[in-house]
């Protein structure tokens, strides 16, 4: 039976190497021996050093990090669970509903692997989380005009609720912003999003519907402060920092103001940033529903890919704002 399964096992880590890998998992060249009688399949393509092992009596599939949590029935719907989140990632184009495409990925799972949806404590959430995140990808569609993404005012209003979505009138976006007409345009017909992590400036609530030029407030300047427009603040734990639009090339930054000033990247430009506020609002949403926040690790990785994809710059370097946002557990900001 061990000989079998060993052979099963090599036989499925080197067919679905590639498969794993667009769900954020990584299946090792050859199985390797886990010291409980267990074969080690690969591991969790994150921090946290999560394995994938499989049961050689039983045939299923787990998650271990110090505890087991069941991941897969067999290696045959392991495979089955893999194939579902590259295609739900791997979507060509056209008409595209996230939700509809989501509840239809569930609905197929249910009828060859129901256990691992389910919201048990010793069932792994990873694929709950996968089959409901990865398809809000595709929801925006390209962008237009020097934007990255085609998010509508329409989409975000009706996910995020009509106050939340505040579009700024012409004669209200500083003059600065004449040299960034896509930034303008996103301002004026979409609109900026009040939700997490994003906070308006208390001083200028974004009901007024207007924005100023940044100003340092006797703070030391970031680097062409000339040419910055102030959006709010994002929240980072024990810091001030202010949320910056560049009149440049239209991104995003950070301001650390405390004692070591620092200029970081938030967004490529405004419709990654609306896109990221969106996608957390999806994902508490879902999680109220789901309870996918019971795997928040693997949950804050695959939005930290889904935003990624979209937007490189938001989430790469050390300095990079978002991974650690939906990674920060005790914050809580992906709880529904």
């Amino acid at each position: 039976m061990r000989d079998g399964a060993r052979t099963d096992a090599a036989a499925f880590v080197r067919g679905f190497g590639p498969v794993a890998e667009a769900a954020l998992l990584r299946l090792y060249p050859e199985p390797r021996e886990h010291g409980d009688g267990m074969l080690v399949l690969g591991e969790f393509g994150w921090l946290a050093p999560r394995v994938i092992l499989l049961d050689p009596a039983t045939g299923r599939v787990y998650s271990h990090l110090g505890d087991s949590e069941l991941l897969a029935g067999g290696l045959d719907t392991f495979g089955r669970l893999l194939g579902e989140v590259r295609a739900l990632r791997a979507h060509a184009g056209g008409p595209w509903d996230p939700e509809r495409a989501a509840r239809a990925a569930l609905g197929r799972v249910r009828e060859y692997e129901p256990g691992v949806l389910t919201s048990d404590p010793d069932v792994c959430a990873f694929w709950r989380a996968a089959l409901l995140v990865w398809p809000l990808l595709h929801a925006p569609g390209p962008g237009r005009g020097g934007l990255r993404l085609g998010l509508t005012h329409e989409r975000l209003a009706t996910d995020l609720g009509p106050e939340r979505v505040v579009r700024i009138p012409s004669g209200n976006i500083p003059d600065v912003l004449d040299s960034h007409a896509p930034s303008r345009r996103f301002l004026r017909d979409v609109g900026l999003v009040d939700a997490p992590p994003v906070r308006p400036d208390p001083d200028r609530p974004l009901s007024v519907a207007a924005l100023d030029a940044f100003d340092p407030h006797g703070y030391r300047d970031p680097p062409n402060a000339a040419r910055l427009v102030r959006l709010g603040g994002v929240d980072v734990v024990g810091s001030r920092v202010d949320l910056l639009l560049d009149a440049d090339d239209g991104r995003v930054h950070g301001w650390y103001r405390d004692d070591e000033p620092e200029l970081f990247p938030i967004a490529a430009d405004l419709s990654t940033l609306a896109f990221a506020q969106w996608l957390i609002a999806r994902v508490r949403a879902y999680d109220r529903e789901f309870a996918i926040t019971h795997d928040y690790d693997g949950l804050a990785a695959i939005l930290t890919a889904v935003l990624g994809t979209v937007d490189p710059i938001a989430v790469r370097g050390p300095a990079a704002y978002w991974p650690n946002v939906f990674d920060d557990e005790a914050g809580g900001l992906l709880y529904g």
